[in-house]
């Protein structure tokens, strides 16, 4: 478990996207082996609760608790997915970290919405996946007086992350935190806010 930063973002991460952890989640999301989901949706809720635990310093030992009901509003902080794209969704047929969070208990809130067609993140450098990604996501309604926690796959660039920030705010909603399963170690840092997973790079 740790955080790292893309930018302005500061993002806690439960794994490095490498190795057995990259063969692992990419055989879930695109090998159709939805048998791992368990294990990949115990270090996916480590980095949520990690998460808020950094945004409320108190109380969170209740919402530890609380994380596993029906209540996405616990504490007051809805837990946010990223859509995806309408080819991801055919593809596959289930929201990756959406089923990872209902393995857990935690209920995530469609507020976003995919706008656009937008080409694959895939192959991108940084700068074109921070312009794909502009105004590619936008709030389903007014989010006045809400908070959220922004829960992703794969952080790469940071591109993703901060599309789904910039939409929540315009809607009138707060962040107060960013979650993934796992984090794409970089070897050069860039002065670019950007992020994103296989097909659909968080």
């Amino acid at each position: 478990m740790h955080v790292v930063a893309r930018g302005e973002l500061a993002v806690w991460s439960a794994l490095e996207y490498a190795d057995v952890a990259r063969r692992v989640i990419a055989a879930y999301k695109d090998g159709g082996r939805v048998d791992v989901a368990s294990v990949l949706a115990t270090a996916l809720r480590s980095a949520v609760v990690a998460a808020l635990a950094a945004s409320i310093p108190t109380g969170v030992e209740g919402f530890d608790a609380t994380v596993s009901g029906s209540d996405d509003r616990a504490l007051g902080v809805r837990v946010a997915t990223i859509p995806s794209s309408s080819a991801a969704w055919r593809q596959r047929g289930f929201s990756p970290v959406g089923l990872l969070l209902a393995r857990e208990g935690i209920v995530s809130s469609r507020v976003l919405r995919q706008r656009g067609k937008r080409a694959d993140q895939v192959g991108l450098g940084l700068v074109e996946r921070s312009r794909n990604k502009q105004g590619s996501l936008v709030a389903r309604g007014r989010l006045d007086g809400q908070d959220f926690l922004i829960v992703d796959d794969i952080l790469t660039t940071g591109a993703t992350m901060l599309e789904a920030k910039r939409a929540i705010l315009a809607g009138g909603g707060r962040v107060v935190g960013l979650a993934t399963l796992a984090e794409t170690r970089r070897r050069h840092p860039s002065p670019l806010h950007s992020q994103e997973t296989g097909p659909q790079m968080l």
